[in-house]
């Protein structure tokens, strides 16, 4: 971790404890279209992204079906339980520990981004980052094109940055930005799958403390 300078955080299964409500909401639309319900082992183990793919994996039917209307269904629901997620219980001694390294921090998210500055703010964390990034949409297509936004907005270097995350899609965006990786397997996809990809994995984002303790 030596020379690292800016911290880019992922928000939904990195800072934000919210699996629980994506598989409650997603069993909702499964059960009403009378297919089988997941838990959340086995939705760990599927979800991914572009999630189109991951709808197409557990039953969805987009010849039947459009796309859009399955998205803004399950949107609906899971918006309307999102005041009910909490932030992980190690992140707001992670979040002060590098701003007092003075290690600049910036959220990236899949989440449509007025949403996402409306979940950070309610958590009173907002302070903590100079830039938060959303999406233009609620499609969850993917992040790299707000990742590099969110490095000219900074003016960083990528090898003096890291993105932290909980899913082999931001491994994608850190390769493809040319930054650090570190992945947490408490979030959206499994250990297992996140082993896969080879970058680090940790337990929780509590362990990155002592990685940067020891430079």
């Amino acid at each position: 971790m030596t020379g690292i300078k800016t911290i880019i955080w992922d928000w939904n299964g990195t800072l934000l404890d919210d699996m629980d409500i994506c598989v409650d909401s997603i069993n909702v639309l499964l059960e009403k279209r009378g297919l089988p319900l997941m838990d959340l082992v086995t939705y760990r183990r599927l979800f991914t992204f572009p999630v189109i793919e991951y709808y197409e994996t557990i039953g969805f039917d987009f010849n039947a079906e459009p796309y859009d209307k399955v998205a803004f269904e399950f949107i609906d629901i899971y918006l309307e339980r999102l005041k009910e997620a909490d932030l992980f219980g190690d992140v707001k001694p992670t979040l002060d520990f590098f701003k007092k390294k003075q290690i600049k921090q910036a959220v990236l998210s899949a989440m449509e981004h007025e949403n996402l500055l409306k979940s950070i703010s309610s958590k009173g964390i907002e302070g903590y980052f100079s830039v938060i990034q959303g999406t233009e949409d609620h499609f969850a297509h993917g992040k790299v094109y707000q990742a590099e936004k969110i490095m000219k907005t900074l003016g960083v270097n990528p090898q003096q940055t890291l993105f932290v995350g909980d899913t082999l899609h931001d491994q994608e965006v850190a390769r493809v930005t040319g930054c650090h990786c570190i992945l947490t397997s408490a979030g959206h996809q499994s250990e297992e799958r996140l082993n896969s990809g080879g970058c680090r994995v940790i337990n929780g984002i509590g362990e990155l403390t002592a990685l940067f303790n020891r430079i």
